[in-house]
Order: C-alpha cells, then structure tokens, then sequence
C-alpha cells in the first residue's frame, strides 16, 4: 500500500484529503501544525511545527511515497502583520520549498502541490485561464504560491522528484469560512445585495471534489508530455466543478439552501465599486463583477477525473450546512 503524507490535515481540506485519501486505498500520515485533542480520530497524526520558521522533525516523510501538500497561510480577513508579504512568503514559499526537500532526502516519489488560481490575476479577461498562462499575482498570497511554483519546478530541475501543481479558483463546501462565510451570513440576514445585473463567469470547486481531485493527481501515472522544462518532472494543472456561474446566481442557489428569497437589486458596476472603495472593500466589489473561469480540460484528460458533485447541488449543500450550524448556535448547541 502507498503511504501519503498530507499536510494541514486537520483542516478544511486536509480532513477531505485524508479522508479521499483512504477511501482509495492509501495509507494516510496526518501532519498538523500542532497536535490538538480533536486530532485524535485521524490516522498516523504527526506534528511538524511552523512551515518556514521551524526545522522540520527528524523522518517526519520517512516511508512515504507520496506528498500532498494544502497546508498554507491563506488569505487574511483582518491583517496583523506589519510585513504580510513577507509572512506569506516565509510559510507559502519558504516552507514549501522546505518540506519538498524533505520529501527528496527521504526518497518521496511524487509531490502534489494545492497551489491557487490567483497566480495568474484576479480575473480572466474574454476566455479561461489556461495552465500554459504566464504568472500574473496580484495579491500577496497570490505571490508566494507563484513563486513557491517556481521553486518547486528548480528544484525537480535537480532531484529525481515529480512535481504536480494544482491550481483550484475560490474553495466551496460545508464549513467554509473567510468570504464564503460573510457572504451566506448577509444572505441568511437577507440584505440587500447589488448584483442584480451581474452576468459574469465564475469557476469554483468543491472541496470534496478538490479533495478527489488531488489524490487522483497522487496515484496516477505521471503524463509523460507535461514536462516544465527539459528532464524537470513538473506538469501544471487547473481544476474545477462542472460548468460557470454568474456572482447573480451564485446568490440565488445559496439563498434556495438557506431557504430565503434573495434580495437582489440591480446597481451599475461603477456605484457599486465606487461605494465600496470609499470604505476600502473596492478590490472585493470589483471581484464580484468580474470573470474568474478556468480551464481545466488536460487535467480531466491525463487523470480520467470527473467531479462526483454537481456546482449547484455542492453550494446548496454549503448553505444547508451553514444554516444546520447556526440553528444549533440558536439552541444552545
């Protein structure tokens, strides 16, 4: 049986992963920032301390094959550091890099990297966003992933290490936080949202079917033409939920989940953007205008992967879960 390692295993991916993970046979190594008491029902639970400020323990990879890599500094609703460039870089980048080296002196095969669509800009402009597209980040966080892929594609430059890069748009599923979060709480409030008109095209992906998606890029065979440059084993690929949706009716199905009637008013881009920048969200506004699509074509071909829930049915079931949590909150539960 392979074993894989996957870190930020105790978190909104991670518990997917390790989950996917053995549902397709594999041995499964949890590696955690620190080791928590609800850590317990996970298999092989291993500390590895902080990513690019620690050393990492001794054989932490010892007898993997394979790992998949989701931990990272995400984005940041209410920034503390006074260098958060610098904090991104030192855990996206540095502890990336870091652990794969790791992975190489302990003689891991392949290693699976939970990049983000953002490496290449914050909206497709007339068509998709293709894997060959140059890098383009706009936000910090977008920044130490781009050049985290350039370390990684280095250093399986010099290593006999195979290297796969996914790139996922905005994450969806039961318990997402950060923008997922605010955005059903203003739904469940019903208040008023100006994306009456909005008719733009957005990829997202659930996490179950991220998850999925992952380890089939773990256990399939490498394709032999997704080379990055030269003998460098590195192949670099998009994915997402079947079809696009408008930010309009991104509302509407999260609302049938909630099971309240939106609010929906149509207000020209240029007031709302306005509005918003006065009160500093207006790179937020203009993300809700604009396309964010990918093409995610090679990776469904090379991996024979499909995902198994539906965008539509996949928000629904996020919303459901959002309103089951904050009934329970509601009763004291």
């Amino acid at each position: 049986m392979k074993q894989v390692a996957i870190t930020g295993a105790n978190g909104f991916l991670g518990r997917q992963l390790v989950s996917s993970a053995m549902s397709q046979g594999l041995l499964a190594r949890s590696l955690v920032r620190r080791h928590t008491d609800a850590d317990k029902r996970m298999p092989d639970v291993c500390e590895m301390g902080d990513l690019g400020c620690d050393n990492l323990p001794p054989g932490l990879l010892d007898g993997c094959d394979i790992v998949i890599h989701g931990a990272a500094r995400a984005h940041v609703l209410h920034e503390t550091e006074g260098h958060p460039l610098s904090a991104f870089r030192r855990i996206n980048t540095e502890g990336t890099l870091q652990l794969a080296q790791a992975a190489v002196s302990s003689g891991v095969r392949r290693f699976v990297f939970v990049s983000s669509i953002g490496v290449l800009g914050n909206h497709s402009l007339g068509r998709p966003f293709f894997a060959t597209d140059g890098h383009a980040p706009v936000e910090d966080y977008a920044i130490s992933k781009a050049e985290a892929e350039v370390a990684l594609a280095d250093l399986a430059a010099h290593s006999p290490l195979e290297v796969i890069i996914v790139r996922p748009p905005l994450v969806h599923g039961p318990g997402a936080k950060g923008n997922f979060a605010r955005l059903l709480a203003a739904i469940a409030k019903q208040r008023p949202m100006p994306l009456g008109g909005v008719r733009n095209r957005r990829s997202f992906i659930g996490v179950a079917n991220l998850a999925q998606a992952l380890v089939q890029a773990a256990v399939g065979t490498f394709p032999d033409h997704a080379f990055h440059q030269g003998k460098s084993r590195v192949a670099i690929y998009h994915v997402a939920d079947d079809g696009i949706i408008s930010s309009r009716r991104l509302i509407e199905v999260l609302a049938e989940g909630l099971h309240v009637e939106p609010r929906l008013i149509d207000l020209p881009r240029w007031l709302v953007v306005g509005g918003a920048s006065f009160f500093g969200k207006g790179a937020a506004a203009r993300r809700l205008f604009a396309d964010l699509e990918v093409d995610d074509h090679d990776f469904r071909r090379d991996f024979a992967w499909r995902p198994r829930i539906g965008l539509e049915e996949g928000l629904r079931m996020m919303a459901q879960d959002y309103l089951q949590r904050q009934q329970r909150i509601q009763a004291g539960g």
